[in-house]
């Protein structure tokens, strides 16, 4: 029961689709981020504003968080989706979507950081 249960769930292109851009976007942020920052030990701008400018240092692992926090929404978003995938199809769709546009704006975020710091 359980392995058809899993099967639909992911035979489904509507489901599959947004899972698929998750996984590419969750990815393509943390091999950005690995490939711009690295194991840099120095301090890093972690956020600016237009008033203040840079207005908060920290060190250069805390850019990770924005990777990490984007798999965390993805996958706490996956199992809610494949929870209730059975009785509600459509919102198991719409939270998979609100998954990737978060992770979008979030790689938008550490890519924002990132140029920040290189200038």
């Amino acid at each position: 029961m359980k392995l058809l249960l899993i099967k639909n769930f992911f035979k489904d292109k509507k489901i599959l689709l947004p899972i698929i851009f998750g996984i590419i976007i969750i990815l393509s942020n943390f091999i950005y981020v690995g490939w711009k920052v690295g194991l840099e030990t120095s301090m890093l701008s972690l956020h600016y504003n237009i008033y203040f400018g840079i207005d908060q240092l920290g060190e250069a692992y805390r850019i990770y968080f924005y990777p990490i926090f984007s798999l965390l929404i993805f996958l706490i978003n996956l199992s809610i989706s494949f929870a209730i995938y059975n009785k509600q199809k459509i919102i198991s769709f719409y939270l998979l979507c609100l998954a990737v546009l978060s992770n979008i704006f979030l790689l938008l975020g550490s890519g924002l950081i990132i140029i920040i710091n290189e200038l």
